[in-house]
């Protein structure tokens, strides 16, 4: 069935320079605003290509506001996931505030609605059930997938064993009750991410990445994907240190060892904390 913003959205696209899209986009407006008034809307979506932005930099978005502002500053509470593919650890494009109380994401969207990040102004897309259809990160599932990504980075940093163990196992609501809390889980997971890289298309002979960069201090590797027929491959790394995880992708991203096929030949490096 067709919502109301759907339908608005298809009459916008053949009207230019009338008065009937000036109304429709005051239907679209008054829309969205339903939505984030609804008590169930706890959760907000902001896309971005940049993998590097930190809990700080949405924060700042209210400090740097209630600056200019003569109200008592005020402190408004939530979680930043950085979204992530739970199996394979590659960055979807987006992050995630999840706050909660309804009232908390409506004073947020509020103070930091003509902000910007990196000279980019920002535009919040509100989550909700049947609000959403294009994303699957809806309601407790924000949470879910994310502890999910959590669990198996946990086990890929302690060793290729321990991944494959658990990385198609399910998780759902009740297994995760005893579970920390998730404030606490973010701050333990930045610690593992700062460590760790992802990095596709690696030589086929080079399995054991260790012998062949021994320069660099890698706790351990190996592949989460491979196609002998194709020559792809996509590997976990763990490092000793965050400094050698950011000297790595400084020097092999973008790096061709073989231009006779430079596409399938170029090393792709992402940081998981995306520095």
């Amino acid at each position: 069935m067709t919502s109301h913003k759907q339908l608005i959205e298809s009459v916008l696209k053949g009207v230019n320079g009338t008065n009937i899209r000036k109304v429709g986009e005051k239907l679209l407006k008054q829309e969205k605003a339903s939505v984030v008034g609804h008590p169930g809307v706890l959760a907000l979506a902001y896309d971005s290509y940049d993998p590097s932005l930190t809990y700080a930099d949405f924060a700042k978005l209210v400090t740097q506001r209630q600056m200019s502002m003569t109200s008592t500053p005020q402190t408004i509470k939530f979680d930043l996931l950085k979204r992530r593919d739970p199996k394979y650890f590659t960055f979807k494009d987006q992050y995630l505030l999840l706050f909660n109380r309804n009232i908390d994401l409506r004073d947020y969207l509020n103070i930091t609605k003509d902000s910007t990040i990196n000279r980019v102004r920002v535009r919040w897309r509100p989550l909700v059930e049947g609000k959403d259809e294009h994303s699957s990160y809806l309601g407790e599932r924000h949470e879910l997938i994310y502890r999910k990504y959590c669990r198996n980075l946990e086990a890929a940093y302690l060793d290729r064993k321990q991944y494959f163990d658990v990385v198609n196992k399910e998780m759902t609501q009740e297994t995760i009750s005893d579970e920390p809390q998730l404030s606490c889980l973010i701050e333990r997971i930045h610690e593992i991410e700062k460590k760790c890289a992802v990095v596709w298309n690696m030589p086929m002979e080079s399995k054991q990445l260790e012998p062949y960069f021994s320069f660099y201090d890698i706790v351990h590797s190996f592949d989460m994907y491979w196609n002998r027929d194709l020559s792809k491959t996509f590997k976990f790394i763990r490092f000793n240190t965050q400094e050698d995880c950011k000297q790595f992708k400084k020097n092999y991203h973008g790096y061709v060892y073989d231009e006779t096929n430079p596409d399938v030949n170029k090393i792709l490096v992402e940081t998981l904390n995306g520095m």
